[in-house]
């Protein structure tokens, strides 16, 4: 009986997968919403991610409907807020 009990708790344990294993963020939302068109450019577009992002591998680029870049490529992660992805426009 103890070694049937001892194997389902390995088993078990297999199928937990680890904490903090992810290897990337995913987007969480974003403000002006995904997807969505605005009247006027914001001054900054702000996205948020599902975990803490990494700032040397963290960058973002903006277009407007023709394919060109319209922000002002000063992307930034607020301190404090490492999750979050901020550029101004």
């Amino acid at each position: 009986m103890h070694k049937i009990v001892m194997a389902l708790i390995v088993a078990a344990a297999a199928l937990v997968p680890a904490a903090g294993a992810r290897a990337h963020a995913f987007l969480d939302h974003a403000s002006p919403a995904v997807g969505s068109s605005v009247p006027t450019a914001p001054t900054v577009v702000t996205i948020w991610f599902t975990q803490d992002l990494e700032p040397a591998f963290s960058n973002v680029t903006v277009t407007n409907e023709t394919g060109q870049r319209v922000d002002l490529g000063n992307t930034r992660i607020p301190p404090g807020s490492l999750a979050e992805l901020q550029i101004g426009l």
